[in-house]
């Protein structure tokens, strides 16, 4: 079986036409802080992953809603999905033909951090600060 790095699947999507979704589960924007209370978390943050395959990532919060646009090469992929109220967040893309990448990770004191991984077994990490 060959291994398909994130780059390869979504080059393979432009070239062979794969469709997008979005999935993720639901809260709200607030997360703790250092000193025990709690803060929003609205607003942009930037940063990138890696792993199977490496690049920049932006993620966007407001209220309970997250927007993440992952570029790969000139490709910008966007999905979209929800914050919980601890700030734990799942979001998947449709990459067509089956296949989702999925990025799960928290947010708190203005960062957020987690993995990514696919359908295909690729897989990395990634983290993003405001």
């Amino acid at each position: 079986m060959k291994t398909l790095f994130l780059g390869s699947l979504i080059v393979a999507c432009a070239l062979f036409g794969c469709s997008s979704s979005t999935q993720g589960t639901g809260g709200n924007s607030s997360g703790n802080n250092a000193s025990g209370g709690t803060t929003s978390l609205d607003g942009s943050y930037s940063g990138s992953y890696a792993g199977d395959d490496t690049g920049p990532v932006r993620m966007t919060i407001s209220g309970d809603d997250i927007d993440v646009v992952v570029k790969v090469g000139a490709q910008e992929y966007p999905a979209s999905g929800k914050v919980t109220s601890g700030g734990k967040v799942t979001v998947g893309i449709g990459a067509g033909n089956g296949v989702t990448v999925t990025f799960d990770g928290s947010f708190a004191n203005g960062s957020g951090s987690g993995t990514w991984k696919s359908s295909i077994a690729t897989k990395g990490t990634w983290s993003v600060s405001k």
